[in-house]
């Protein structure tokens, strides 16, 4: 029976052994939730070839910010990002700039809601702003009142990783 409990089937399959397996069952619940956690890991590189969370993000996603250049995370920090904390994104807009010509070619900005950045080409990935807050309670000296904050989470691509929650566990 225990060799049942690893087995590799679907969740979506119909598991008749489990309601066998009595105090086994929530080991083999665990396992299963486990599996799910490694395989979004595994899928996101463990860390070691990460990939920016940030590319596709969609509102709800857990990401964690890191950065390894002191200064640039002083900055975050004093707009509220803190490296290596969780946040939650609470949305997305991207604004685009549309010329009139009929107003001699001025430029007026748009701003758009939208739900993923996922499907869009990256220059218009570039031009989305993210409003985060964390996904949990902060100590108090790093608790603000100005949550959720802005930030284009491509802007500083090359300094900021923005890890996904399963591969930043």
């Amino acid at each position: 029976k225990i060799t049942e409990t690893y087995s590799t089937k679907n969740d979506d399959d119909d598991d008749e052994n489990s309601s066998n397996l009595g105090p086994l069952a929530s080991i083999q619940n665990s396992w299963k939730y486990r599996w799910k956690e490694f395989q979004i890991a595994k899928d996101d590189g463990f860390g070691t070839k990460a990939k920016n969370a940030a590319i596709n993000a969609t509102v709800g996603d857990i990401i964690v910010p890191l950065c390894s250049d002191l200064e640039l995370r002083q900055t975050l920090a004093n707009r509220g990002i803190y490296a290596g904390v969780e946040y939650k994104i609470c949305s997305l807009s991207i604004t685009t700039n549309e010329t009139k010509e009929e107003d001699n070619g001025s430029s007026n900005s748009k701003s758009s809601s939208i739900q993923s950045l996922e499907g869009l080409d990256y220059e218009s990935k570039r031009l989305v702003e993210a409003l985060v807050r964390p996904a949990y309670p902060l100590r108090d000296n790093l608790e603000r009142n100005d949550w959720p904050v802005s930030i284009n989470l491509l802007s500083l691509e090359s300094k900021v990783l923005w890890l996904s929650r399963a591969t930043y566990e």
